[in-house]
């Protein structure tokens, strides 16, 4: 679960520490599961702890990655983990991250 209440969907992540949260890795999965069909996205939302503030957001990001392009779809997991690690580890600014990938 990715933890911490009231707090949007990057927010949250930004204070997370990496070594024991794993939120990246939950977060990139769930995205490929739930776009390639094989779960859905109530099970994708429960599954990470996800709550009503955190669905703007996540609509962003989903938005994001549906425009990509088939090649950039593939490369979009590398980059969300890279970039949310980073995050995770105070090396970047939530505003950057949601400023890579689309979001306000």
């Amino acid at each position: 679960m990715l933890g911490g209440n009231l707090m949007a969907l990057i927010d949250r992540i930004a204070r997370l520490n990496p070594l024991t949260a794993r939120s990246n890795h939950l977060m990139a999965a769930g995205i490929w599961m739930w776009q390639r069909g094989d779960i859905t996205r109530g099970q994708f939302t429960t599954a990470l702890g996800l709550e009503a503030t955190d669905d703007a957001q996540l609509d962003e990001l989903l938005a994001f990655y549906g425009a990509l392009s088939a090649s950039d779809k593939s490369l979009f997991f590398g980059d969300f983990s890279a970039w949310t690690i980073a995050l995770e580890a105070g090396k970047i600014t939530a505003a950057s991250f949601k400023t890579r990938f689309g979001m306000t």
